[in-house]
């Protein structure tokens, strides 16, 4: 907040699951409280200058803003678009601007792109790291889950049995993300209640079954598994340009071209859950 009301543009980063849209998303009621229109970013920051108005008081959001489509971000000039803008909203009092990045993908950007060190780009940037979360506030973002949650009472009560809940709150691989799962009364519809103490431990220990379930348990678009198929059955690698040639052959012939299915949207749904991206 100190960095929006000083300078307007704040870039929040972390890693994968450590709660960057959460943050995001509450910053942005926070405004919308205090009567901003609200507009976010799907695709490309050009959406904007449609809605931009002077006039008004706004706030725009672009989640993950170079997630999707690295490369083309930065051979296309969009780097330096996002930076015009960047300074355009530093100057306008009745303006914010949030974006969110994964910290090795706003790195990269920085190492490629000589117009964010050149703008100096790090004043907006709020990174989000495991670290940074206190044991207390661990233990909120804990009880939070368990409070909203829709497991049973039995279940519910295997966390506080001999304070079960502080294995939770003080191990190495707490995370948000694991935290919203463990929680989650669907991931565990087939388990007993005096199995699921095990099973939360599991998961501690374990956290890429998280995403196995994920998988198995088709949390996630049809078209999103095909295309995680595909890229194990390609060896566990595909390059870019054929990855957004099979997913659109793949639209075509198998979701009758669903607008909703786009290339960018079923990688962003994917990088840093079901898949990595490299870049190099």
């Amino acid at each position: 907040l100190e960095k929006l009301e000083t300078i307007h543009v704040v870039i929040i980063s972390g890693i994968p699951g450590i709660g960057k849209t959460t943050l995001a998303e509450n910053l942005v009621l926070y405004y919308e409280n205090k009567e901003y229109e609200f507009f976010s970013i799907e695709n490309s920051i050009n959406e904007i200058e449609s809605v931009y108005d002077s006039e008004k008081k706004q706030i725009f959001y672009f989640d993950d803003f170079l997630g999707s489509t690295f490369l083309e971000a930065i051979e296309g000039n969009t780097d330096a678009r996002i930076l015009s803008f960047i300074y355009r909203i530093s100057k306008d009092e009745n303006k914010r601007f949030i974006l969110t990045s994964r910290t090795n993908i706003l790195n990269r950007g920085k190492f490629l792109s000589t117009k964010f060190s050149d703008r100096n780009i790090d004043q907006n940037e709020f990174e989000l790291r495991i670290e940074d979360i206190t044991r207390w506030e661990k233990a909120k973002i804990l009880y939070n889950h368990i409070y909203f949650t829709n497991l049973s009472s039995e279940m519910i009560e295997e966390l506080y049995t001999d304070k079960r809940y502080k294995v939770i709150i003080d191990h190495p691989n707490f995370n948000p993300r694991i935290i919203s799962f463990i929680t989650n009364n669907s991931n565990f519809i087939n388990v007993n209640p005096n199995e699921y103490w095990d099973q939360v431990l599991q998961s501690l220990e374990h956290p890429e079954q998280i995403w196995s379930k994920v998988f198995e348990n088709h949390q996630i678009d049809g078209i999103s598994i095909d295309v995680v198929v595909a890229i194990v059955l390609s060896g566990g690698s595909i390059n870019e340009n054929a990855l957004m040639y099979f997913i659109n052959r793949l639209n075509e012939k198998r979701y009758g071209n669903n607008a909703k299915y786009t290339f960018n949207y079923i990688v962003k749904n994917l990088c840093g859950s079901l898949l990595n991206k490299n870049r190099d």
